[in-house]
């Protein structure tokens, strides 16, 4: 499993593919990172102990494998970690559905129940709970409006983010905030500021979006100004010569009439 990229501690979005392209080849590779409990996700940089996120786990053609909510619940970052202990974070699964929980069923009963990589840096005092279910929906439930795409159109630029090879892609996710708070349950408080990060980043959008209207105008009338300097330039280029050719024939006039006086009064 590749590397990812700490992002602020903001809530996020967090999104990784693995090479494997089918289920049973994930199982075979990476099942040691996968407990009923959380997932281990190796990381060169991990994200701060308590950022709450909505993940999503996905296989070599993006397919989703498993996803939900969850929290960093411990890191482990140091020089010297290498493949018997590589750096990266344990991430607590806090709410996912009912499919997202058989499958990882399976896949810890495949390894027979054995500990995997996410127990074994969990700090003693944080106790694996019970994920809870997502509520099945009712017939009769509202249609909500389409949910916004996993990623939103901003957030780093390329070069910051983690190479192609890496598989794993984070992003500020304002929009998932509000969702993600809503389905762990995190309050009125946590719901209030999510609402006022989602405001913000309207707000920046905005901005942004005015930025570039009125770079826009300026870049217009630089045009303008240049088409007009260069009109001028070209009227003026005409009027100069148009007085010199007159010059030039009236010169030739006056000689003309010199000439035929001279040889009259001869």
């Amino acid at each position: 499993m590749a590397e990812t990229r700490k992002d602020k501690r903001e809530h996020v979005a967090l999104k990784v593919r693995f090479k494997s392209a089918t289920v049973d080849e994930f199982i075979e590779h990476y099942s040691q990172d996968i407990s009923r409990g959380g997932v281990f996700i190796k990381s060169g940089t991990p994200m701060a102990v308590g950022t709450l996120l909505k993940f999503e786990i996905q296989l070599k053609d993006e397919s989703p494998l498993i996803q939900g909510v969850g929290r960093v619940v411990w890191r482990r970052e140091s020089d010297d970690g290498g493949d018997s202990s590589p750096n990266g974070m344990g991430i607590k699964f806090i709410r996912m559905d009912a499919d997202c929980r058989a499958l990882i069923d399976r896949i810890v009963s495949e390894r027979d129940d054995a500990p995997g990589e996410f127990e074994s840096g969990s700090p003693p005092s944080e106790s694996v709970d019970p994920v809870e279910a997502a509520p099945e929906p009712t017939p009769e439930r509202t249609p909500e409006p389409a949910p916004a795409p996993f990623f939103p159109a901003f957030g780093p630029t390329e070069a910051e983010m983690p190479r192609p090879e890496d598989r794993t892609q984070i992003r500020h996710a304002s929009e998932f905030l509000a969702s993600a708070l809503a389905e762990s349950g995190a309050g009125d408080e946590a719901e209030r500021k999510a609402e006022e990060a989602r405001l913000r980043t309207e707000e920046i959008e905005r901005e942004r979006a005015a930025a570039h209207a009125r770079e826009l105008e300026r870049e217009r009338l630089e045009r303008e100004a240049e088409d007009r300097a260069k009109r001028e330039a070209a009227d003026k280029a005409t009027a100069d010569k148009a007085a010199a050719d007159k010059a030039a024939a009236d010169k030739a006039a006056a000689d003309k009439a010199a000439a035929d006086k001279a040889a009259a009064d001869k």
